[in-house]
């Protein structure tokens, strides 16, 4: 190939056109080894002279036209708090966040914009945020659409500073400066010159969408990114499949979809296309909720290790350490960022970290109020959780769990009840509160069985929280559930508990032909969506799943089963084609976005399964 005859694919940044493609060697460039595709590949980098900064007009905003609309936050480092103001344009309303996450002794602030009453008419905000002694306060807008799906808009790192703790020393506050210049009506399917905060790369695919991102972070969250940014550009991938990517991308940079129940899809998207790191997404201080951090891929694990019960409760253990906090309850179900609610709870002795959610779960039988515990530990430990719900500063209901938290099981999650109208409307007057405890216990085993004695003297296993509804297994053992939390993640439940078709239907008790260890997999999977489930059970486990018609079980196994590495490759091929399990499948026929390698043999039988 001629040196003026290349083939590329381009990539722009700031400081210059990166290529990438097999071409041959010239002057100018780096040359590696590709270990998955067994081939040379070069690197050209050409460097463009310093672009001077874009221009930007004085600002003139036309009279009567309600602009610039300007929100303010003073942080103080020595206080790690949210901050919370709300605005609004024409009907259309926001609440502006700032929020901070501790990395490695740095704190790294966020600010997000939550939109309501858009409709379905869709917007094109242009906005800027600053901070005190930002060189760029006075740059060109950031250009963002949104819609009932892209309601946030999120400017990542709005503060970078180092963190203290206590009194150290007095510091000045850092000011954010949140800026609305401009609110557009547009045409929804337009998605063209966006420009996100932080972009420096544009990517564009032909009439789908045209956007400038951090391209940073899609580095960061998959490192083989430019093997599909490659396939991108060359037109090898479909244009539905590309419209997936600008969804997960929405979803990765503004959180798009949050709380919906497309969020777990798009981002399996993602998963697909190799975006699989989310370290920043999960530091002990994440934003994201319960619900929605367990679906990342750090939460799904198939355990190789001997089962171990730890049978004694031992209250008294000398090991024992614990907290105990009162939080205000701050949620509504009739607006999308208020139906969730993330609260850090102090750091335990021994550097354990925890956060607790608080969310609500819209079943077609009610609402449900739901605590969850999400764990950073450096040890197993035996927890016990302990909640009490307050209404008007008196207690209404006390629920108290146990479970063995480790790496692999790094959450607990307690049914608090079924909201009645009159408690949703307490609730969002500010008259409800919840008292969470939770102590630690040194321990060696690898799961705990939470059991209560029936009238008859009769022992049951019992899930965490509240309790109307039972499940016997094939072996005649009995598990207490919350109907409607189980009915809400298994159609075939929902209907036997609920439905009226059969006469077996609408009744307390459910017969199920599985024995209690494969139920209790799928039913801790539904509760604490952390789960480590026994090699010698997945084949069990997902059979009962695709009995009882859940998604949630069968996209979890989706997940730690292609991230296992205790597994053959032909043994996730026969699961992958026995159970439907399509992100494996996809992450087998694209290896080189995982740095996997497949032989062509297994490859070719996938296909012909499919």
């Amino acid at each position: 190939m001629a040196n003026n005859e290349r083939e590329h694919v381009e990539f722009e940044e700031n400081d210059g056109v990166v290529w990438i493609g097999e071409i041959e060697e010239q002057r100018n460039h780096m040359r590696i080894f590709d270990r998955q595709e067994n081939r040379r590949v070069a690197l050209f980098f050409e460097h463009r002279r310093p672009q001077e900064p874009e221009p930007v007009a004085p600002r003139e905003y036309p009279l009567g036209s309600g602009f610039p609309i300007t929100t303010r936050f003073e942080f103080d480092r020595r206080y790690h708090r949210s901050y919370e103001a709300f605005a609004s344009h024409n009907g259309l309303e926001w609440v502006v966040k700032f929020t901070t996450q501790e990395d490695t002794g740095i704190l790294i602030g966020s600010a997000t914009m939550y939109f309501n009453g858009m409709g379905d008419k869709a917007f094109m905000i242009s906005a800027t945020c600053t901070s005190s002694g930002d060189p760029v306060a006075n740059g060109p807008d950031d250009i963002i659409m949104v819609d009932k799906d892209h309601c946030q808009i999120v400017f990542p790192v709005t503060i970078r500073i180092p963190a203290i703790s206590g009194l150290q020393f007095v510091a000045p506050p850092t000011v954010i400066t949140l800026t609305v210049h401009n609110i557009e009506l547009v045409d929804g399917r337009v998605n063209h010159e966006q420009k996100w905060p932080k972009g420096s790369s544009w990517i564009t695919f032909n009439d789908s969408f045209s956007v400038r991102l951090n391209g940073d972070t899609l580095k960061a969250v998959s490192i083989y990114f430019h093997r599909f940014y490659a396939d991108l550009k060359a037109g090898s991938i479909s244009v539905e499949e590309t419209q997936g990517f600008y969804k997960f991308a929405c979803l990765l940079f503004h959180n798009a979809y949050y709380g919906e129940e497309s969020y777990q899809e798009i981002l399996m998207l993602g998963f697909k296309y190799g975006f699989v790191n989310y370290k920043f997404q999960d530091l002990p201080d994440s934003p994201l909720d319960f619900h929605t951090r367990t679906m990342l891929p750090n939460y799904q694990f198939l355990s190789v290790e001997t089962p171990m019960e730890h049978v004694a409760r031992n209250d008294d253990s000398d090991g024992m350490n614990g907290s105990c906090n009162l939080f205000p309850l701050k949620l509504d179900p009739s607006h999308r960022h208020k139906r969730s609610q993330v609260e850090p709870m102090p750091k335990f002795r021994g550097g354990h970290k925890s956060q607790v959610s608080f969310y609500l779960e819209k079943t077609a039988q009610g609402t449900l109020l739901l605590a969850a515990v999400n764990m950073h530990l450096e040890c197993p430990k035996l927890a016990k959780m302990k909640v009490a719900l307050f209404e008007n500063q008196h207690v209404v209901q006390q629920q108290e769990t146990y479970r063995v938290v480790n790496s692999n099981q790094r959450t607990i999650c307690i049914v608090v009840g079924v909201l009645t109208e009159e408690q949703i409307r307490m609730m969002t007057g500010g008259k409800m509160a919840m008292i969470v405890q939770m102590y630690l216990f040194p321990t060696e085993a690898t799961h705990f069985n939470n059991t209560c004695t029936l009238e008859d003297g009769t022992v049951v296993h019992v899930m965490p929280g509240h309790i109307n509804g039972w499940i016997r297994c094939k072996d005649d053992k009995v598990i207490g559930v919350c109907k409607e939390h189980v009915a809400h993640f298994s159609e075939w439940m929902s209907k036997m508990f609920f439905g009226q078709s059969f006469k077996d239907c609408g009744k307390d008790t459910v017969d199920v032909a599985w024995p209690f260890e494969v139920v209790l997999d799928a039913l801790q999977i539904i509760y604490h969506r952390c789960h480590a489930v026994h090699f010698d059970r997945v084949d069990l486990v997902l059979e009962l799943a695709g009995f009882w018609m859940s998604p949630v079980i069968i996209r979890y196994f989706d997940v730690a089963v292609w991230r296992t590495s205790h597994m053959l490759i032909e043994d996730k091929i026969e699961l992958a084609q026995n159970h439907r399990l399509e992100l494996t499948k996809d992450v087998l026929l694209h290896p080189e976005y995982h740095g996997i390698r497949i032989s062509a043999d297994l490859k070719a039988k996938l296909l012909k399964a499919d």
